[in-house]
């Protein structure tokens, strides 16, 4: 465990990460400094740096991601400038047979509940840039006394091309449990960022320690593929049929039984960063209705319920309306209300979506900042609050109706009716299991409805 505390003055404890912008093996650089009068040591993992010129999408794409400062006390940096984001907090691994680090930020808090942030493609620590800032505000009381924890995944920095979904929950299962036993911590909000968005849809319906999650927020969820047309380098003919071409080539690889192998590397160019990829990522990054095509305008109302029904947890969708990974032609206000209403939880009001005027995909206004921090301080403050309901027995239910219809033989149709009195609440919960479900309708039936169904009818029927 890494303990970044200050000593105190005039003495500086200065961890710098210097991410993706060196090639094999390892992309990790530590320096610790301390005042002019005291010496510099330094260490350094990892010796090998790129030869060549980035292409100048990624020298965009990195430059903001080049340094990240944490446990910075003092205003100033070696160059006498205040570092761009700074966090002061505690470095512990959470997976030691791998050597996988989380940080918390001011660290080793009294809280028993903990705000998880995921990051999205590329990401790494503390590049969520609004990450100190809300960590300070939802601290306090009136939010709840959350403590704030970003892990590194294996997909983190330069892994993205060669991981999944799959390995993301691994890590997060990896990562809860350690909360869970060695930090005192027994519920958790989960926050994406971008493709971390994606990450936590996944945990909600396959992690071993979902249970633990109480609340979910998304920020900046958008369509991998949408945004990889749109950002594409080059929109003459020529490099649309060569990223179609590599699309057909990673969907036949994958068809082929081969989408742990690696793409050409002209491939991972058109994505944008000059990693490596796999068939696979690249067929889920670019396909329609894939692993990680879960946001996209082009999706029916029945495919984002098949995508985000099964969020039964309080959520908040945060959305730019200046997202620069989002098409012109897409009304951001728009696609939010509908993934928030695919959600189990939307016929119970539990889905809220906050869109920021101007904000970009990453939120790096000062102004977009306190927005979303605020938004979220008052998300997280309502949270077990008298008079919230909360999904229970209607997600056992929805097991039930799934385990029923898997029993009955060559597609036949499966009527569930709910009795209830009147105002009971059996619409509401009938539209909640019916996007938790997925795909089959379910519509409420009145007791004066039961008897509309002839009783010699084939139909298997079942009343709850």
């Amino acid at each position: 465990m890494w303990n970044t505390r200050v000593l105190g003055p005039p003495r500086v404890a200065l961890y710098k990460v210097f991410p993706a912008v060196v090639a094999a093996p390892a992309p990790l650089c530590c320096i610790i400094a301390f005042n002019a009068f005291q010496t510099l040591a330094g260490v350094a993992l990892g010796t090998r740096l790129l030869r060549r010129p980035l292409p100048g999408f990624c020298r965009r794409h990195f430059r903001s991601r080049v340094q990240v400062a944490m446990g910075v006390e003092g205003s100033a940096d070696s160059d006498g400038k205040a570092p761009q984001t700074a966090a002061q907090g505690e470095l512990f691994l959470y997976n030691e047979d791998f050597g996988y680090a989380a940080f918390e930020v001011s660290g080793g808090g009294a809280g028993t509940r903990a705000l998880v942030c995921i990051g999205g493609l590329t990401d790494g620590l503390l590049s969520l840039r609004y990450l100190p800032t809300l960590a300070e505000v939802v601290s306090s009381h009136k939010a709840g006394s959350w403590r704030v924890v970003q892990p590194v995944l294996q997909s983190s920095y330069r892994g993205w091309g060669t991981g999944s979904l799959d390995e993301d929950v691994e890590d997060i299962d990896r990562l809860l449990s350690y909360l869970s036993s060695h930090r005192g911590i027994s519920e958790v909000a989960l926050l994406g960022h971008s493709t971390g968005c994606q990450d936590v849809v996944r945990y909600l319906a396959v992690g071993k320690h979902s249970s633990m999650v109480k609340a979910v927020i998304l920020q900046a969820p958008v369509s991998d593929r949408e945004a990889l047309l749109l950002t594409n380098t080059g929109s003459s003919d020529g490099v649309d049929t060569t990223f179609a071409q590599y699309c057909e080539l990673a969907a036949q690889m994958v068809s082929d039984g081969r989408g742990d192998e690696v793409m050409p590397r002209a491939a991972s160019l058109l994505i944008g960063p000059p990693h490596a990829i796999s068939a696979y990522r690249f067929n889920s990054l670019t396909g329609c209705m894939t692993d990680d095509d879960m946001f996209s305008s082009d999706l029916t109302d029945s495919e984002l319920q098949r995508r985000l029904g099964h969020i039964c947890v309080p959520t908040l969708v945060v959305v730019s309306v200046d997202d620069e990974y989002v098409p012109p032609t897409v009304d951001c206000r728009t696609l939010a209300a509908r993934m928030a209403d695919a959600m189990a939880v939307g016929p119970l009001g539990q889905a809220e979506v906050l869109a920021i005027q101007q904000g970009g995909h990453a939120l790096r206004t000062p102004s977009a900042t306190q927005q979303f921090v605020d938004k979220v301080q008052r998300f997280l403050g309502l949270l077990g609050q008298p008079g919230q309901r909360s999904l229970s027995w209607e997600i056992a239910m929805a097991k039930d109706i799934q385990r029923w219809a898997s029993e009955v033989a060559g597609g036949r149709p499966l009527m569930v009716a709910l009795v209830g009195m009147p105002g009971s609440g059996k619409t509401t919960a009938a539209n909640a299991i019916g996007r938790w479900v997925d795909r089959p309708s379910v519509e409420p039936l009145s007791d004066d409805a039961l008897e509309l169904p002839d009783p010699k009818s084939e139909i298997p029927r079942f009343c709850c």
